[in-house]
């Protein structure tokens, strides 16, 4: 099983927000791989390029992600290239700031 996480800052004008994101892969056998993924972003709505009034607003975005895929071996004369086959699925959130900006979604 593989991990990893990211905290990150954005600086700009006296003006910071934050994000984080986490990941995980496990492979068993060999040939099938699940992850899953979250992330979350703080944002503005003048840095998403939204119209007023959600462009003076502030909030959270995030998503949640997972899935899986088969690998195949496939050899091309002495190489071997690993092709593989899955599927995924998510789930997103946009902060209410946001949601006429987004209809609604």
């Amino acid at each position: 099983m593989e991990r990893d996480g990211r905290l990150g800052r954005n600086s700009e004008e006296g003006h910071a927000t934050n994000a984080i994101l986490l990941e995980s892969t496990l492979a068993l056998r060999e040939r099938d791989v699940f992850f899953a993924r979250i992330e979350a972003v703080q944002k503005t709505g003048e840095a998403l390029v939204l119209p007023a009034p959600a462009e003076d607003e502030e909030g959270w975005l995030g998503k949640i992600a997972i899935g899986y895929t088969r690998q195949f071996e496939t050899r091309i004369g002495s190489s071997g290239v690993l092709l593989g086959i899955g599927a995924g699925a998510s789930l997103s959130r946009v902060a209410a700031a946001f949601e006429d900006a987004y209809d609604g979604s």
